[in-house]
């Protein structure tokens, strides 16, 4: 299944895993047995809005690294006061901005910008088909009563990929844990943008076009961190393997009968949170997984039933946790 070039589609680390095997993957949303039954239902996934994540600390993780990547390319930046920059704009409100590019006209050819509020919303899958410490979320009165659904990545960009509107982002790719790495990732980025503000002010004379350039790499260093934020872990987290997909969205945004993406609201813990929806392709789902201990026999027929009556045709393969736990 090809996924046509759309430039509201990104890979998040692009250098890291070729495109073509990034998207070519099959990923693994661990859930409960109501998700799993919503989920397969609907043939649609939930992203969270970031805010209401389970643990709010790795919104703000990003700090330590960022610090030391500033310290180590200080001497290196073109323009000298990105550091300060980041210190004085760079903050933890889960509400930002994104830097849109007003196009020239023949009225007023000069570039302009503006900035469109938007939110982040998360959906959460692991490389890992079988793993243990993902079956421990699902542990209820002593039993395991988890799922996992194999979910390929490719389908759920080309879903996505539907949605006609420039100012909606989709990001995807693993989490980074290891500190030294995170470091890197985020030097080449600024870098990357500060080279290129170099490069194209070796051509400009207009003052005040300079202004907007310098304004406009800055935009882009703030939103360049706002999204690695989101795939940067806590090294204690390894185990995980996370691989997301996170969904930029404006919150002018409220599209609630929508083909593709819709927004809505559940209530979790008392809670109400904010989500959105992304429908795809029955297609799109290649296995599912019974977490260790379940009666295979019983689950495996309610569960076929089910698929049947929802149109799958039982074309996704069932299978059993491989963990040898007795109780």
């Amino acid at each position: 299944m090809a996924v046509t070039k759309d430039p509201q589609i990104r890979s998040f680390y692009p250098d890291k895993d070729s495109l073509k095997k990034g998207r070519s993957a099959i990923t693994y949303h661990y859930t409960s047995p109501l998700g799993m039954k919503a989920i397969l239902g609907s043939h649609s996934i939930r992203f969270t809005d970031c805010q209401f994540l389970n643990d709010k600390s790795e919104y703000v993780h990003i700090h330590k690294p960022l610090m030391q990547a500033l310290e180590e390319i200080q001497e290196e930046l073109f323009d000298d006061s990105i550091p300060d920059m980041i210190r004085n704009m760079f903050n933890d409100n889960y509400e930002t901005e994104l830097l849109v590019v007003v196009p020239r006209s023949d009225i007023n050819p000069q570039l302009k910008f503006r900035y469109i509020k938007q939110r982040y919303y998360i959906f959460c899958t692991s490389e890992q088909r079988d793993a243990l410490n993902m079956w421990n979320y699902y542990v209820k009165g002593g039993n395991y009563q988890g799922y996992n659904l194999g979910i390929a990545v490719n389908s759920i960009l080309k879903s996505f990929s539907a949605l006609k509107n420039e100012n909606i982002e989709l990001l995807y790719g693993k989490v980074l844990y290891n500190e030294s790495e995170q470091i890197r990732y985020l030097k080449e980025g600024i870098l990357n943008i500060d080279r290129c503000l170099r490069g194209e002010l070796e051509s400009i004379d207009d003052l005040q076009l300079i202004d907007e350039l310098y304004d406009n790499a800055k935009g882009k260093i703030l939103d360049f961190l706002e999204s690695a934020r989101l795939f940067f872990k806590d090294q204690a987290f390894e185990s995980e393997k996370e691989f997301r997909f996170i969904i930029k969205l404006p919150t002018e945004y409220a599209q609630k009968n929508h083909s593709v993406l819709n927004v809505g609201y559940d209530v979790k813990g008392g809670i109400i949170v904010p989500h959105c929806t992304l429908n795809i392709e029955k297609a799109s789902f290649k296995s599912v997984t019974l977490s260790p201990m379940l009666d295979k026999e019983l689950a495996e027929q309610g569960l076929n039933r089910f698929l049947t009556d929802c149109g799958y045709e039982n074309k996704i393969d069932i299978n059993q946790s491989g963990i040898p736990i007795r109780y």
